[in-house]
């Protein structure tokens, strides 16, 4: 499996350091190491950067050096992660586990198929930092696109008994509506256990090629 602190780099690497923030700090959940309080605090940090820009509280050179500070800390926390990190990471200890990951995500992708919002969301953690607005997006483009989903492939990267994170090879071609660009994109999901059930908290897409 690729090593949690990889993962992290990738998503700091494709300007995703909410969602890197989100996923350590689920992996890092109970256990007491020093990266947590760091994490942490760059958390911290990080709204304060985001609620300043949103309001534009601050001057553009002081935003782009306090975003290359977190990006740093948080690449720095990346290779404290790594040396931590055992050498043999756990796997999933029976196939049923492996095979509920990969349904949630084919779940997933059938919801979009066939336009059932109810069933898209279900799909979907209720603790799912993006869950509100989730729901609005997929209705417009329910309303406006006929699309083709096709899974390429699904790769489990990173597994606890609560938490995993899959990398999916996902192709999304347009049959009606406005203008699109027919699209291949490489996408980090990150699933959680909703009770028994294993569904997405959390996705950023590594590299989209168009079609």
């Amino acid at each position: 499996m690729q090593p949690i602190a990889d993962i992290f780099r990738d998503y700091i690497a494709n300007d995703k350091l909410l969602e890197a923030i989100n996923l350590l700090r689920e992996f890092l959940k109970g256990k007491k190491l020093p990266a947590l309080d760091t994490l942490l605090l760059l958390q911290s940090r990080y709204k304060k950067y985001h609620n300043d820009e949103l309001g534009k509280m601050k001057s553009d050179e002081y935003l782009a050096m306090e975003r290359q500070q977190i990006v740093q800390a948080m690449l720095a926390l990346a290779n404290e992660i790594e040396t931590t990190q055992p050498e043999t990471e756990p796997e999933p200890d029976n196939q049923h586990e492996l095979t509920a990951i990969v349904a949630a995500i084919y779940a997933n992708v059938h919801g979009m198929i066939v336009e059932d919002i109810e069933l898209t969301m279900s799909t979907l953690h209720p603790d799912n930092p993006g869950f509100a607005g989730t729901r609005e997006l997929i209705q417009q483009i329910f309303g406006h696109y006929d699309l083709q989903y096709e899974i390429r492939s699904i790769e489990l990267l990173q597994y606890t008994p609560d938490v995993a994170v899959v990398q999916v090879v996902q192709r999304t071609i347009k049959s009606s509506g406005p203008d699109f660009i027919n699209n291949e994109v490489v996408v980090l999901h990150t699933l959680k256990k909703d009770g028994r059930a294993w569904k997405i908290y959390g996705s950023a897409a590594k590299q989209i090629t168009a079609l």
